[in-house]
């Protein structure tokens, strides 16, 4: 009787891993949405925001507004960060998870803590950039995500 239960869990949590809903098709053109109205009101210019992910570059540079600006008008659109600038980490973490995918739970799960502390005491644009600019340095799966997206950017 007791193999009987063991299998009868194993096969449980199998079919509960093979059912976890993956919400990318969903939810990647929701937030695909937000990017490109927050790339129009900020008159982004990729080719720059390329430029910005390079080694030594002066993230204070004027160029650079719309690219940093750009990832906290979307995170405040999803509701990600706050309308005061601040990044809300369990909102964040929620939406990572949402996504029901589980090599970008893993990857963030790795690479937050090695972030998090990037845009301690930033708010709105230069908090977004500074989380931008360190996981793109630290995550070659976002990097290839991004790539996927919005085309392949140098710095890979």
């Amino acid at each position: 009787m007791k193999a009987v239960n063991v299998v009868v869990l194993v096969v449980a949590a199998v079919l509960a891993v093979a059912s976890a809903e993956d919400n990318r098709d969903k939810l990647i053109p929701e937030y695909m949405a937000a990017a490109m109205d927050c790339v129009k009101d900020y008159e982004m210019d990729f080719t720059v925001c390329k430029e910005m992910m390079k080694d030594g570059v002066n993230l204070a540079e004027e160029k650079f507004t719309p690219c940093k600006c750009v990832p906290a008008c979307v995170a405040k659109k999803r509701k990600l960060m706050s309308e005061d600038g601040e990044y809300d980490v369990d909102a964040f973490t929620k939406a990572v998870n949402e996504f029901g995918y589980e090599p970008w739970s893993e990857e963030y799960k790795k690479v937050f803590p090695i972030c998090k502390d990037s845009y301690k005491g930033k708010k709105n644009c230069e908090a977004a950039a500074a989380l931008a600019v360190c996981a793109w340095k630290n995550s070659k799966m976002m990097r290839d995500t991004v790539g996927q997206y919005m085309g392949q950017m140098d710095g890979e």
